[in-house]
């Protein structure tokens, strides 16, 4: 995948011979991230509001929590890559794009404001174009701290796990995976292995988890009881969205990637599998 900006690798002062490259999650209610080496996560953490916050509350929350929290880290970072999960995006067929006119294709789903800069993932396994708004001063954020950085959206890395699911999947008719967070979830569905959608919905009760999920089965003629729903993120199996769920799908899958993990309750336990 190429993501939307190609920065340099970041420069650092330190004389030491250890890099580190630190991957972080912004979402709209917090941030999940890990630090590395070349042997592997060296220490992760997450921040999460129990709501979507706005640019300034995230701006705040990452200079009073999250630069104290990589202090130790901080100089041997020499690559940062920032992953935005928020609901500004569109997916294009790439035959069919163009940068002179990006934003136009964001403008039936979104409010664009004259501010707003727009950039472009290609997924090229599936020849597909994804348009989308970082938040700019989450970005004048990282570029004041680190210098420059690689950054995303994240329903590309959605889209090109979803795809892999799919290509085993192919004997069926429809692959479908669901990733949530605290108030929107991002529906990816497969017919074989090419994309039918990706899309994101706001919920604030589980009965609106339900109901979009149920009018895209509708939409595109699928059945929930023949279908399986295969979730992502991390879902208790004693969550009442789970139980409500499983009254209405045949199947609901939790990923054996996250099952594995600890705590099912964090979403640390899944940002790697996007970064």
């Amino acid at each position: 995948m190429e993501t939307g900006q190609k920065y340099t690798d970041l420069v650092s002062n330190t004389p030491t011979k250890i890099n580190y490259s630190l991957s972080i999650l912004i979402a709209q209610d917090g941030y999940s991230f890990f630090v590395k080496d070349q042997n592997g996560i060296l220490f992760q953490t997450e921040k999460w509001a129990s709501n979507s916050l706005s640019i300034a509350e995230l701006l705040k929350l990452l200079e009073q929590e999250f630069l104290p929290q990589i202090k130790d880290f901080r100089e041997a970072i020499k690559q940062l890559r920032v992953t935005y999960a928020n609901r500004l995006f569109t997916v294009v067929p790439t035959p069919y794009y163009t940068n002179l006119s990006a934003a136009q294709y964001l403008q039936y789903n979104t409010k664009i404001l004259a501010t707003d800069e727009v950039y472009t993932d290609t997924i090229k396994p599936l020849d597909l174009s994804l348009i989308f708004i970082p938040f700019t001063a989450i970005n004048n954020f990282f570029i004041e701290n680190f210098g420059d950085f690689n950054f995303n959206h994240l329903a590309s890395n959605i889209i090109e796990k979803t795809h892999g699911i799919a290509k085993k999947n192919i004997a069926q008719d429809f692959t479908t995976t669901v990733t949530a967070f605290t108030d929107y979830f991002f529906l990816c569905i497969y017919q074989g292995d090419k994309l039918k959608l990706c899309n994101v919905y706001p919920y604030t009760s589980k009965e609106d988890f339900l109901y979009y999920t149920l009018f895209v089965f509708e939409q595109l003629s699928i059945s929930p009881q023949e279908i399986p729903l295969q979730f992502l993120s991390p879902l208790n199996q004693e969550s009442a969205l789970y139980k409500l769920m499983y009254k209405y799908f045949v199947n609901v899958k939790i990923n054996k990637e996250i099952t594995d993990t600890k705590n099912l309750e964090t979403k640390q336990s899944f940002i790697h599998l996007y970064s």
